[in-house]
């Protein structure tokens, strides 16, 4: 197998050289002096990471889509003037991994098992499996709770919660990355790296800090920060959520769907139910056949059939969302958040 296969390791840095701390020279030096050193000292088990250039974002994006290709998670960004950071510190480099999206397969849940300790009447383990003919064949486990070493990081960083085992964590979730933040009910977190813009030329680390959840599901790479209180929401990835005074969603929400709009009010008004799709020639045909008794129940009964369909128990931030309103605000059942 080491014939076939053999070990190599990928090196893409020189920390130090010739007993010289070399982390604070600017990246591109760091990089001219370690493909010296490798060409000065040729070894088949050192390769040298490849290193890929593109004049333009679209460039970038073209080969991180071969990303998979190449047997790897996507690009690493690095300025070519920073320096090596020293652990999750940013304040003298800047790195960013540009992932690409991962594959999603349909798989049947085989087996849920009852956590340990404080996870004991959750089940968290599970095991999945796929069609092979008419065989179900396990391919994967996954672990949903939080290890006792990411509560103590998060409880260490200013964060509490009602009852940690209803706290649900992404793969390779990251506990640093949840500050001052406290958690109820059953909230789903994903996986936090990198930074998101939050207005142009202007980013922040992506993360939950400073904020009070009830029950809510945040998506991969969203930052949420300074929102007193959120709840009953699935914020979908890449959003951003800064200095809220609340946003939730109380019951089933409509989204405004339903309600009785009043048109012509100079004649009497005819009242028009409201709903997503609804345009201003909709709306004017209902309004003009007042008399039209049967046709004015019958667009009641459907636009009420299409609201019960619509109701959501919870509220929704799509994806790559940017909301930043100011902390005396309060949003509850808002279909859309648009800038005008």
């Amino acid at each position: 197998m080491l014939r076939d296969l053999p070990v190599v390791l990928c090196v893409y840095d020189l920390l130090e050289s010739g007993g010289v701390d070399r982390r604070a020279a600017p990246q591109h030096q760091r990089r001219a002096w370690l493909e010296a050193l490798l060409a000065a000292h040729p070894q088949p088990g050192l390769l040298l990471s490849p290193l890929l250039s593109g004049d333009s974002w679209a460039d970038l994006a073209i080969q991180r889509d071969q990303a998979r290709a190449r047997g790897v998670e996507g690009l690493m960004l690095k300025q070519r003037h920073a320096a090596y950071g020293v652990g999750r510190t940013k304040d003298v480099g800047t790195w960013w991994k540009w992932k690409i999206d991962p594959y999603t397969v349909d798989a049947v849940l085989l087996y849920a098992q009852a956590g340990h300790g404080r996870r004991s009447t959750l089940y968290t383990d599970y095991t999945f499996g796929v069609w092979d003919g008419e065989a179900l064949v396990p391919v994967a486990k996954a672990y949903s709770g939080l290890t006792r070493e990411e509560i103590a990081v998060m409880e260490d960083r200013g964060c509490h919660a009602e009852d940690w085992t209803l706290v649900q964590v992404a793969q390779d979730f990251d506990p640093f990355r949840v500050r001052r933040t406290h958690l109820k009910g059953r909230c789903a977190l994903g996986r936090f790296g990198g930074e998101v813009e939050v207005m142009p030329g202007m980013t922040l680390g992506t993360g939950i800090y400073d904020c009070t959840l009830v029950a809510c599901q945040v998506g991969n790479d969203c930052l949420i920060e300074k929102v007193r209180f959120a709840g009953n929401l699935i914020v979908e990835r890449g959003a951003v959520l800064f200095d809220i005074g609340a946003i939730t969603c109380s019951g089933a929400a409509r989204f405004g769907c339903g309600l009785q709009l009043p048109l012509g009010c100079e004649v009497g008004g005819r009242e028009v139910p409201v709903w997503a799709e609804a345009t201003v020639d909709a709306a004017a045909m209902i309004a003009s056949q007042r008399g039209d008794h049967a046709g004015i129940a019958a667009v009641n009964a459907a636009v009420e059939s299409y609201v019960k369909a619509l109701a959501s128990p919870v509220g929704w931030v799509r994806r790559n969302a940017l909301v930043v309103i100011g902390t005396d605000t309060a949003i509850d059942g808002v279909r859309r958040i648009v800038t005008s």
